[in-house]
């Protein structure tokens, strides 16, 4: 009785079906690979090793980096509870956000703005720029405009990615426009323009049109503003340009 063969057995050749050729071909490839793993194989270890080292490495540094964020969100927040709350009616524009006449208030906002700086300087990424901008806030409080440029123009450097990276420009540019610094606020606007994307890259070039119009450059605010329409005409701002194009036409 013939002995049954598993699946597929009728394709493999058996050795005894080989010629001298084809044995002489099958042992050259095996002594090749031989050859090759007893040459390779201590490298290949030592790849295999540095593979994993790297992996490994790059997991502690992540979870370094999330640690520190913590960290420092965590101090963020220590400073945020010792800072004093403006006047609430400040939100509705009767009264300003403190007394200038309080100095012991004054002399809180300056340390907290200091305590805001230290935090920011020691971190990076987001936490960075959101200690940034309220040692900007902190400032802007106590009237230091200068120590509230300072500290958004760190806020920018720090980097940064989404809404929060917007914020900090944003705010520089509308600091500098402020100051009388039209084309600064214009530099920073038109790069956040081209590097950004979406609604922020909407928004960037929104915002310097309005800027141009708030300084009584017309032209360059109606440049500024038909451009946004030509290149965005299905933006949920398109309503604002409009708008701001009417009042210019006058």
């Amino acid at each position: 009785m013939a002995e049954d063969k598993g699946r597929g057995d009728e394709f493999a050749p058996e050795i005894d079906d080989l010629d001298d050729g084809d044995e002489d071909v099958l042992f050259k490839a095996q002594m090749g690979f031989y050859q090759f793993f007893a040459t390779w194989w201590k490298h290949m270890l030592t790849a295999l090793g540095i593979f994993l080292l790297g992996t490994l490495g790059y997991s502690l540094l992540s979870d370094h980096l999330r640690e520190v964020q913590r960290e420092l969100h965590a101090q963020i927040d220590e400073i945020d509870r010792r800072m004093p709350a403006p006047d609430p009616l400040a939100a509705f524009g009767m009264a300003p956000q403190d007394d200038p006449e309080d100095a012991d208030l004054m002399a809180t906002l300056r340390e907290g703005a200091k305590r805001y700086e230290a935090v920011a300087a020691e971190g990076q990424g987001t936490a960075a720029v959101m200690a940034w901008l309220k040692a900007a806030e902190a400032w802007e409080r106590v009237s230091d405009d200068a120590a509230e440029l300072a500290a958004l123009e760190r806020a920018v450097e720090a980097g940064g990615k989404g809404i929060l990276a917007w914020s900090a420009s944003a705010q520089l540019a509308s600091v500098k426009a402020a100051s009388g610094d039209v084309d600064g606020a214009a530099a920073i606007l038109n790069g956040v323009n081209q590097s950004a994307s979406g609604i922020v890259a909407q928004r960037a070039l929104l915002e310097l049109g309005l800027i141009y119009e708030s300084a009584d450059r017309a032209e360059d605010a109606t440049r500024t503003l038909v451009d946004f329409t030509t290149r965005y005409p299905e933006s949920p701002l398109s309503s604002q340009a409009a708008e701001a194009l009417g009042r210019l036409k006058g």
